[in-house]
């Protein structure tokens, strides 16, 4: 008995100790408080889209940056300046970061030369879904965007253009002066669109003389020329083009406006003189 009292006297500091500081340590391990109630707020919103113009079918990812990550629960959704307002960018991902991503699926009809939502208050929830923005101390996000036209906001970070009208044709003219011409002289002519256009390969132009004049020049312009060489025995009293249908795409040809879409080269002007350019 008397060993045991001995030993209890010698060792008990010891365990004491011992206990005391383990569940210390235990204790600053185990708990880490954070107050957090500030609301997360919007940076910027940009589109990691290539800045460009784009026609229907596009799906155009938009990104809503929140200044500390946050969590979404059903979809929120934004307006955009397209369709007076009905045009909307449906959520896709990002909940648990800073980063929300929208997209923007371009219909025909759509044509705005800067894209950018609708207003400050664009960013909207899904009240019947029970829709939040929050972060992780459940603070609602402050859903205001940045000022339309800021340095911060859509049309500024990302310009966007949205563009489903195809090139028409206006007119067919020449630069040449009035007059008559003969065999081994050139005619210069043009072609005026309703915008600009990119052309491929060798567009031409049939004429009432019953040849074509090819493609010569005229890229990222609305004004196409093409050049016709007066061939022998050709004789016409007013030149003109052949029809409605006289320009012609032969294969791997292509006429389009920056955003692709392909031009309709319907003529308005068949049979008649061409027109004179300035």
């Amino acid at each position: 008995m008397k060993e045991f009292l001995w030993y209890l006297s010698f060792f008990a500091p010891c365990l004491v100790f011992a206990f005391c500081t383990a569940s210390a340590n235990a204790l600053t391990a185990a708990v880490t408080l954070t107050i957090d109630t500030l609301a997360p707020t919007v940076s910027s919103v940009f589109s990691t889209a290539l800045t460009g113009s784009y026609k229907a079918g596009a799906s155009l990812p938009l990104v809503v940056r929140f200044s500390e990550p946050v969590t979404v629960s059903s979809f929120p959704y934004l307006t955009l300046n397209v369709r007076g307002g009905a045009a909307i960018a449906n959520y896709s991902t990002g909940s648990m970061s800073r980063q929300l991503t929208f997209v923007y699926s371009v219909l025909s009809g759509d044509n705005v030369a800067a894209l950018e939502v609708l207003s400050r208050g664009a960013l909207l929830l899904d009240q019947h879904a029970g829709s939040y923005i929050r972060d992780f101390a459940s603070n609602d996000a402050n859903r205001t965007l940045p000022i339309v036209g800021s340095s911060s906001s859509l049309s500024e970070q990302t310009p966007l253009i949205i563009d489903t009208t195809a090139p028409v044709v206006l007119s067919v003219y020449s630069t040449n002066s009035s007059g008559s011409y003969q065999a081994g002289e050139r005619l210069h002519l043009v072609v005026s669109l309703s915008e600009p256009v990119e052309v491929y390969g060798k567009p031409l132009l049939w004429l009432n003389t019953g040849r074509a004049a090819v493609y010569a020049s005229g890229f990222n312009t609305s004004l196409l020329t093409f050049l016709y060489d007066i061939g022998a025995n050709e004789n016409v009293a007013l030149m003109g083009v052949a029809n409605a249908s006289a320009l012609m795409l032969p294969s791997l040809s292509m006429v389009n406006d920056f955003a692709g879409n392909p031009a309709n080269l319907t003529l308005s002007v068949s049979g008649t003189q061409l027109g004179r350019g300035s």
